[in-house]
């Protein structure tokens, strides 16, 4: 099996967890356990944090969903993003 260091997350991964949506919730419970324990590092972005409380605030409700997103940042490294990443990716032609 191959092991990583460091995790991205994205905003599907993160709704199965926090909606222990089946059969996915298991995975990624388990990789947030490790990542608590140290043995990994996840990551993700300001959007997809801003899109996880828009998504799971319908479901769960604004307290809820702010909760969520305030454990998943103390959890999680939250990559920095300002107008140049954005410039550069667009100028990446990808």
């Amino acid at each position: 099996m191959a092991r990583f260091d460091s995790l991205w997350l994205d905003s599907d991964v993160i709704l199965d967890w926090l909606t222990n949506r089946q059969p996915w919730a298991a995975g990624i419970t388990e990789l947030v356990e490790r990542a608590v324990a140290g043995e990994w590092d996840i990551w993700v972005s300001p959007l997809i944090l801003a899109n996880v409380h828009y998504l799971y605030r319908k479901q769960e409700g604004s307290a809820k969903a702010l909760d969520a997103i305030r454990k998943l940042a103390i959890i999680a490294g939250v990559a920095p993003m300002d107008v140049t990443h954005v410039q550069q990716a667009l100028a990446s032609g990808r």
